[in-house]
């Protein structure tokens, strides 16, 4: 098994994010889901695109907190297209670098997935932590989002190479 990033980990027992409630609560247990969704792959990453262009447009609108969910999502829908484009039942968790290491994906996408994961509770719940999201903040979210996204496109088995 593949490591996570020591470096920031925000799931880790003590930090901000997880000093209100633990962690795992809001991630959801690697249980599957069930049968493969009837929605293709191609629609599964529609979607993480559009989540990655309504989360720049946030971002250049200083609305860090809802653009941070939303580049989490596209991660996490970029991930699950991969899932339902191999067949796989979807996995009940948001845990962006679950997904990843169910892909068997390179590190490099593991950890854009490892960065965006902490972003799902972060920016959603008002009590998951005090900290303020910045700019710097999220454009790392952006690059982890544009990375996945491209790599879910070059790996889908129909070929599919859209922007």
């Amino acid at each position: 098994m593949r490591e996570r990033s020591a470096e920031g980990n925000m799931m880790a027992e003590g930090s901000p994010l997880f000093r209100s409630r633990p962690i795992e609560g809001f991630l959801g247990g690697p249980a599957a889901f069930g049968p493969v969704s009837s929605t293709g792959a191609e629609e599964w990453l529609d979607q993480a695109q559009d989540d990655l262009e309504v989360g720049q447009l946030l971002a250049r609108e200083g609305r860090f907190e809802h653009a941070a969910f939303l580049l989490q999502q596209a991660v996490e829908k970029a991930l699950k297209a991969g899932l339902v484009d191999r067949g796989e039942d979807l996995v009940r968790t948001h845990d962006c670098f679950v997904l990843a290491e169910t892909l068997e994906a390179p590190q490099g996408i593991l950890d854009a997935a490892d960065t965006v994961t902490p972003y799902y509770v972060r920016s959603r719940y008002p009590d998951a932590t005090d900290l303020e999201l910045t700019a710097e903040d999220v454009d790392p979210l952006v690059a982890a989002a544009e990375e996945v996204i491209t790599w879910t496109r070059k790996t889908l088995s129909n070929g599919s190479k859209r922007n």
